[in-house]
Parts: C-alpha cells; sequence; structure tokens
C-alpha cells in the first residue's frame, strides 16, 4: 500500500540516521515484506551507506492465513453456528473480524484439529526455524541481520528467543505492526 511504502522509507532513514551496519539482509517471497525491505535499502543508499543485496528466503513468509480460515472455520460453525455472525452483522468493522479470526488462529495453533493436507501451525514453526537457524549458520555468529518478513514469521521467532508457548506466541503476534522492529 502506499501507506506501507511512506513507512518502510521512514523506517529506512531512521535505521541510516542510527548508523546501523548490516551484515545480511533478507525478506521472504511476498511483496509487501520485499518492498519494506527495499525501502530501507534504498534510505541507505540515499544517505551513502552500505547495504547488502537483498536475500529472498521462502522460510520467512507469512503463514496461508486463507487456508488456516477453510481448515477451521468448518468446524467452529458446527461447534457453534452463530460464529460469524460478528462479521456477518458488519463486514467491515475490523475489531470484529479480529475477534473471529483470533479463535480461529487459537484453534489452528492449539495443534488438536490438524487434518493431512492442512496448513500445521508445528511444521510453519520449524520453517521459520530452520530459515533462521540456516541464515545464522550461513552468516556466521556476531553478524547483524536484518530479516524483513511479517507477523508470523517474527512472532515464531521471538517465541524460539524467549521459549514462549504457542498461545502467548499468537498473542504476541497481533501486537506486530507494519515497520515495526524486533531485536
Amino acid at each position: 500500500s502506499d501507506k506501507g511504502v511512506v513507512q518502510a522509507a521512514v523506517l529506512g532513514r531512521h535505521l541510516a540516521g542510527l548508523n546501523l551496519k548490516f551484515d545480511a539482509v533478507c525478506s521472504g517471497e511476498m511483496d509487501r515484506q520485499q518492498k519494506t525491505a527495499l525501502g530501507m535499502i534504498e534510505a541507505y543508499r540515499e544517505n551513502g551507506l552500505f547495504v547488502p543485496e537483498l536475500e529472498i528466503d521462502k522460510t520467512f513468509n507469512e503463514y496461508d492465513a486463507t487456508a488456516v480460515w477453510e481448515a477451521q472455520v468448518e468446524q467452529l460453525l458446527k461447534e457453534d453456528p452463530k460464529f460469524l455472525a460478528p462479521i456477518e452483522k458488519d463486514p467491515k468493522n475490523n475489531a470484529a473480524f479480529q475477534k473471529v479470526f483470533s479463535k480461529v488462529v487459537t484453534r489452528w495453533v492449539s495443534g488438536k484439529f490438524d487434518a493431512q493436507g492442512d496448513v500445521v501451525w508445528k511444521d510453519f514453526k520449524q520453517q521459520v526455524e530452520g530459515g533462521l537457524n540456516a541464515l545464522m549458520e550461513r552468516e556466521g555468529p556476531s553478524k547483524r541481520i536484518a530479516v524483513f518478513s511479517s507477523g508470523g514469521p517474527i512472532s515464531a521467532a521471538v517465541q524460539v528467543a524467549m521459549e514462549l508457548s504457542d498461545l502467548k506466541t499468537i498473542a504476541l503476534s497481533w501486537q506486530v505492526v507494519n515497520a515495526s522492529v524486533t531485536r
């Protein structure tokens, strides 16, 4: 979005102003992830600062929210036929959608309802952790690496670092905003 482009530029100028040097810059394959990274890279270059070329790594892609929704909602509707009522009543109400989607994702991360062929939270977490481990192994110790991703992978990475439960990790994911920084 236009707002996202502005946020990426502001983040890039801020980081460049701090004169932070990065040994590697990486993003997932998603367009918004790459555009945020490129906003930072452009700001660095405009300020005459070196920044490595962007590396693309699919392990930092966001989980497929549509697939998660489709895998969970049918059963949730069987358990509560009025489950979707808040968003059916007001489809443009972001708070109502967030409340419903939070229930969907909480059910998903529990792992109790996984079915063959579904996107599975445990697999998603392992994908992100594997990407982080590969990146750290490739770059070596004491390196500063910028990874541009989305709320799901960022939360999964923080979960590994802080040994959080799955439920606390998902609660954390709702707090991640565009162009935020996690150290």
